[in-house]
C-alpha cells in the first residue's frame, strides 16, 4: 500500500511474498494470483535461477508485470534470501534483481530498494566485501542510466553474516556510494545488537549512511523504530516490510498515530493519494 507522510512524501507498505525464494515463474506467477491479503503492494523473494532468467527476457517480465497488473498489485522491493558461496555469484544476483526490479517498477514511482544479507566469505571477508559493494554501487548507476530506474541496496544485520551491529554495517559502508547503498533495519538484529532505534539513526546520520528499508515484525521495538524513523517533519525511509497478517496491523496502528494519510482506511489504499494542493 501507499500512504502519504505530512511532508507529502509517499511511504510504502509491502507485504512479503513468497516466504522463500522462489525459482519457477509459473509458481510466482500462482502465488501472485492466490495472493488475498488487502495490500496492493508485494515484496517478492526470487530464487538466483529465477532472478537470472526474469533479468535476460523481456517476455519473462512482461508475464510478471501482466500477473501483477490484473490484480492490480505493485512491487517495489526485493528481499535477497538465497546464500552465496562466492562473492561474484552474490553480486550477479543483486544485478539481476536490480535489472528486473527497475522493468517491474510503476511509472509513477521513483525508486526501488533491494535487502541483503552481506556474507562473510574468504579470508578476508571485509576487503572482499567493500570491493564488492564499491562494484555493486557502480552497476546499480549503469543499471538506473539505461532504464531511468534507481534501485538502491540496502544491508542487513543478522548472525552468521559479516554484518551483526550497527557500527560494524557503519565501518564497512562508510567505504561506499551512499546514494546507491545503505542499511536495511530489521528490529529484532537491532535489539540483539544491543542498539536501540535513536541510537543507530545517530550513528548512521554521522556516517552519511541511509536506511533503505526496514522489515517490522509487529513488535514494540518496531513502533519505536517508526516513530524514530517517521516522528520527525520527514521520513527517514520510505520503504517498508511485513511478513505476517499481525505485523501489518500493528504497524498500520502505528502509522495512524504517526499521522500518515491513509493509514486508518479500510480497505488499505492501493496506488495512494495525490498529496493536498
Amino acid at each position: 500500500m501507499r500512504l502519504l507522510h505530512p511532508d507529502g512524501q509517499t511511504v510504502y507498505v509491502a507485504e512479503i511474498l513468497p516466504a522463500r525464494p522462489e525459482n519457477d515463474l509459473r509458481s510466482l506467477i500462482g502465488e501472485i494470483e492466490n495472493y488475498s491479503g488487502d495490500v496492493s503492494s508485494l515484496s517478492l523473494s526470487l530464487g538466483t535461477s529465477l532472478a537470472s532468467d526474469l533479468a535476460g527476457s523481456v517476455g519473462m517480465r512482461r508475464r510478471l508485470q501482466a500477473a501483477l497488473a490484473a490484480r492490480d498489485l505493485e512491487v517495489v522491493t526485493f528481499r535477497a534470501s538465497v546464500p552465496h558461496r562466492t562473492w561474484r555469484t552474490w553480486w550477479t544476483y543483486l544485478l539481476d534483481l536490480a535489472r528486473v526490479l527497475a522493468d517491474l517498477l510503476h511509472e509513477d514511482t521513483t525508486h526501488g530498494s533491494i535487502s541483503t544479507t552481506v556474507p562473510a566469505i574468504g579470508e578476508d571477508p571485509w576487503e572482499a566485501a567493500a570491493r564488492e559493494l564499491d562494484d555493486l554501487g557502480s552497476g546499480l548507476t549503469e543499471i538506473a542510466w539505461h532504464t531511468g530506474s534507481f534501485v538502491r541496496v540496502g544491508c542487513e544485520l543478522g548472525e552468521g553474516t559479516l554484518l551483526t551491529t550497527v557500527d560494524e554495517a557503519v565501518q564497512l559502508l562508510g567505504q561506499v556510494d551512499p546514494a546507491r547503498i545503505g542499511l536495511c533495519l530489521d528490529p529484532g538484529p537491532l535489539l540483539d545488537a544491543g542498539d536501540t532505534a535513536p541510537q543507530a539513526l545517530v550513528k548512521l546520520r554521522r556516517a552519511n549512511l541511509s536506511v533503505v528499508k526496514v522489515h517490522l515484525d509487529g513488535n514494540a521495538s518496531s513502533r519505536a523504530l517508526l516513530g524514530a524513523l517517521l516522528g520527525g517533519g520527514h521520513p527517514l525511509c520510505d520503504h517498508y516490510e511485513v511478513s505476517t497478517p499481525k505485523a501489518l496491523v500493528a504497524a498500520q496502528e502505528e502509522f495512524a498515530v504517526l499521522g500518515l494519510d491513509g493509514a486508518g482506511d479500510r480497505p488499505m489504499p492501493g496506488r495512494g493519494r495525490p498529496a493536498a494542493a
